[in-house]
């Protein structure tokens, strides 16, 4: 019996499922639908109104998904991390062009990287829940609301079995200015999906351990040494998913019933450009983690080939089963945004330098598009001028 088949692990480090900051995205513009639509379709119930997710039933669903009884986490293992990463300091520095400050490691259970992810989404949702006060309760928006609820407790159970690490930047639509005091960037690594996935594939545990935390630990130093990356993706969710939400429960002007049509292909328009922007950021974000790992760590972590060659035998062997899910909740997309933003970076090494590459985190200027993440000389030509 193969490990999908048992439910465990069989991902690999390029295939993290849906990064941090995509998830809760993801679930924000189905909300952001909902709510949208709720007001001009149904008549309100009366009743007192509930939150767009029942988190507590996402937990629920998700829970049910992850094959894991206990959940305990030798305490030891936390620590076991720190030194590896310790170890790999100075090779990530000699490619990053700078010494990376790390944070505490996490190693987590799949339950607790359910739970991590449940108040990560939420406290992204909420503004919307906000907004969500301005509407009464209906037929639709409680259907609405336990689908949404199924969806994401069975995408959360799904990824507790898949995701080897994460790392959450703790992003934040604009007009949730107040946050928990406990909300502060949280790396995570799911250690019993490792060991799945080494006794599934063959990859030295040691090594696959080494090479997750590398990358993990880039995302750490990506947010950290350049706010403007957390600050860009936070004005770009906000503007896809709060602004035309706002505009669509504004008080409608009765004198204006008809649809300008002409406006309303300029705000799609606008949204996709701010989908791109987002599609931007985090194809910069997996691609260049990927080159990292890849760069720094085949030359200072045993085994790496290794390890490499156990993430392609997965890729060969994954059943159509999972293909369709990976199709169905966007994590085919989430594959091509590592292969697209590492051929980036290896193109701009080879056709210029590892300097030249790192000029990409001066700011938000230098970001590439999505056309010179194709055309790496694009970028080079625009960088030069």
């Amino acid at each position: 019996m193969s490990a999908s088949d048992r439910g465990e692990c069989s991902c690999d480090s390029y295939d993290r499922a849906m990064p941090s900051p995509l998830k809760p995205i993801a679930i924000a513009f189905a909300g952001a639908a909902a709510v949208a639509g709720v007001r001009k379709l149904f008549s309100p119930t009366g009743e007192m109104q509930s939150t767009l997710v029942d988190w507590d039933g996402v937990r629920r669903v998700a829970y049910n998904r992850t094959r894991e009884r206990r959940g305990k986490v030798d305490p030891a293992l936390s620590a076991q991390y720190e030194e590896v990463l310790a170890s790999l300091k100075q090779p990530m520095a000699e490619v990053l062009e700078g010494e990376p400050q790390f944070q505490a490691v996490n190693v987590i259970s799949r339950k607790q990287f359910i739970d991590r992810n449940v108040e990560m989404s939420a406290r992204l949702l909420a503004p919307l829940e906000t907004l969500r006060t301005q509407l009464p309760e209906s037929q639709a928006s409680k259907l609405g609301r336990k689908a949404t609820t199924k969806y994401v407790g069975e995408l959360f159970g799904y990824l507790s079995r898949r995701v080897l690490g994460q790392f959450d930047p703790v992003l934040r639509m604009q007009g949730d200015e107040q946050l928990p005091d406990d909300a502060s960037p949280y790396l995570m690594i799911v250690d019993r999906n490792l060991v799945h996935f080494s006794r599934e594939h063959g990859a030295p545990i040691d090594s696959l351990r080494r090479v997750v935390a590398m990358h993990e630990a880039t995302h750490v130093w990506q947010f950290a040494e350049h706010p403007w990356i957390a600050q860009r993706l936070n004005e770009t969710i906000s503007e896809v998913v709060l602004t035309p939400l706002n505009q669509r429960l504004a008080p409608e002007d009765k004198d204006k019933r008809r649809i300008d049509f002409r406006s309303a292909m300029h705000d799609a328009k606008a949204q996709l450009e701010a989908v791109r922007r987002i599609q931007a950021v985090m194809t910069l974000l997996e691609g260049h983690a990927n080159f990292v790992m890849n760069t720094a760590g085949r030359a200072a972590i045993p085994e790496f080939d290794g390890v490499h060659e156990a993430f392609d035998r997965r890729k060969q062997a994954r059943p159509i089963w999972e293909q369709i899910i990976q199709l169905l909740t966007g994590m085919r997309f989430k594959l091509q945004q590592y292969e697209v933003g590492e051929s980036f970076c290896d193109a701009v090494v080879k056709d210029a330098s590892l300097s030249t590459l790192n000029l990409v985190w001066a700011g938000p200027e230098n970001l590439p598009t999505m056309e010179e993440y194709r055309k790496p000389s694009l970028w080079l030509d625009r960088i030069k001028k």
